[in-house]
Formats: C-alpha cells, sequence, structure tokens
C-alpha cells in the first residue's frame, strides 16, 4: 500500500536524521532539534516505537504494486526493524556522538538514509 510505502520512507529519513545529527548537528542544526525532541521525552521515542513496528508490519503484509503479496518490501522493513530495535538498546541520551554507540548509530543512519533514497527513487523495483 502506498500509505506504508510513505511512512517508511519518512520514517527512514527522520531516524537517520536523528543518527547522523551526533556528526552533522553542528552544520545543519535542524538535526539538533530532531534529536532533541527524541532525547528529552520517552512518550515520544515509545510512540516511535510503536509507529516503527507498524510500519514493519505493513511493508511486510501490504507491499507496493508489483512485490509479492509477502515480503515484498524487505529490506525496507528490515532497516525499519533494526531501526526500531536499536532505539529500545540504546536510549539516545545515554549515547555520545563520539564512543562505540556512537559510531554504530552513525553508520546505521548512513544505511537508512541510502535505503530510504533509493526506496523513494526507484519505488517499484522488487529487492528480494
Amino acid at each position: 500500500m502506498a500509505q506504508f510505502y510513505l511512512l517508511s520512507v519518512l520514517y527512514l529519513f527522520l531516524w537517520s536524521g536523528v543518527l547522523l545529527s551526533f556528526r552533522y548537528g553542528t552544520k545543519i542544526l535542524i538535526l539538533i532539534n530532531l534529536r532533541n525532541i527524541f532525547e528529552e521525552s520517552g512518550r515520544n521515542r515509545n510512540i516511535s516505537v510503536v509507529v516503527g513496528v507498524c510500519i514493519v508490519l505493513g511493508l511486510s503484509f501490504m507491499p507496493l504494486d508489483p512485490g509479492p503479496s509477502f515480503l515484498g518490501d524487505l529490506i525496507p522493513a528490515l532497516t525499519v526493524l533494526v531501526l526500531v530495535i536499536y532505539q529500545v538498546l540504546n536510549p539516545l541520551d545515554k549515547v555520545d556522538g563520539y564512543s562505540e554507540d556512537g559510531s554504530k548509530g552513525i553508520i546505521l543512519g548512513y544505511i537508512s538514509f541510502v535505503v530510504a533514497s533509493i526506496h523513494l527513487l526507484f519505488p517499484s523495483i522488487v529487492l528480494i
């Protein structure tokens, strides 16, 4: 469905911006504002986790056409699932941008940005 496609692209771009704020926050100030939305409020982080799980289920069972009826958007769904797991295991308020966990977050931010860009530019490619 197109709704889950759009939500997955927005979710991936949002969290790539949050994770890349450790590296590019001094140059692009809106990234720091994005990170602060999730750092200061556990409620926003919980809502993000629930929305992420719903997106994973939606992408798994209702992919964008011409994908197969099950697991059509496998790579974006796995990327959103990894972001959800990262959010649960690594709270943003305990992550230092230059520590080991921060570098993992930066790498995950780059990966999610690339997946979101490819998913946005080529929506009907089936990557299974």
